[in-house]
């Protein structure tokens, strides 16, 4: 472990004021890796020695981590959300390339049934930081780090485009309209026929909700419906 990554993990348990157990690999086998069933952690630049354009292929190509996005709302050519890149740990669903722009996440690759496949060294610091509530789940000390990941979103958008010849923006505005659709009519099957719906459609839709997606694309009278619904949603077990 990074003598950066350690002073990450101190500084922000000080800054939580906390002095209790982290979750480590015996606590995620108890619970199964219930938050790792639902998206991979994320990384932050504390976690890495080279975040030059080769030292993230070179992360990239070891097969544990991708570039994926989180979301901001901001108007930007007519687009309300603006995505910005960051590494985490790779997810089942992410291409071979580790270029995976989306918000309907998966499971993470490195879940296995005796717990994180990474070692501590190499688990990102979201991971380290999950503290158990004791209700068969985690509270996280760190959220989404979009901020800390700023300064290396130049370098991170080159990647992206030289892997799959478009910008995080583009390949976001390409899943976007496709996938909010996709959510809508699912939401409509289940208000209609009152079918259930998948954790990571909820989660995806409670995502797009926060980012005034339904609204942008649908109308406010639809989008209200979504909103509404995605609090009450019937889950379907997987």
């Amino acid at each position: 472990m990074t003598n950066k990554k350690k002073e990450f993990i101190l500084r922000t348990i000080k800054a939580n004021n906390y002095n209790g157990p982290i979750a480590g690999f015996s606590e995620c086998i108890k619970c199964g890796g219930e938050c790792c069933k639902k998206n991979a952690c994320a990384c932050v630049p504390d976690d890495f020695q080279d975040l030059t354009l080769q030292g993230i292929k070179e992360i990239l190509a070891t097969g544990n981590y991708m570039i994926t996005a989180s979301y901001r709302r901001e108007e930007r050519d007519g687009i309300p959300v603006t995505a910005y890149p960051y590494i985490s740990a790779r997810e089942v669903d992410a291409p071979q390339n580790g270029i995976h722009i989306t918000m309907m996440h998966s499971k993470c690759a490195m879940l296995r049934a005796d717990g994180c496949k990474l070692t501590q060294d190499d688990r990102p610091s979201q991971g380290l930081l999950l503290i158990p509530n004791g209700h068969r789940g985690c509270t996280c000390f760190v959220d989404t780090p979009t901020q800390l990941w700023l300064p290396y979103k130049d370098v991170l958008d080159r990647v992206v485009s030289e892997y799959t010849g478009k910008t995080t923006q583009e390949l976001f505005e390409k899943e976007l309209f496709p996938l909010a659709n996709k959510i809508k009519r699912s939401v409509q099957m289940a208000v209609i026929y009152d079918e259930p719906v998948t954790v990571q459609e909820i989660l995806t839709a409670s995502a797009m909700a926060s980012l005034g997606v339904f609204y942008g694309l649908f109308g406010e009278e639809i989008g209200k419906t979504m909103d509404d619904f995605i609090k009450i949603a019937p889950i379907k077990e997987n």
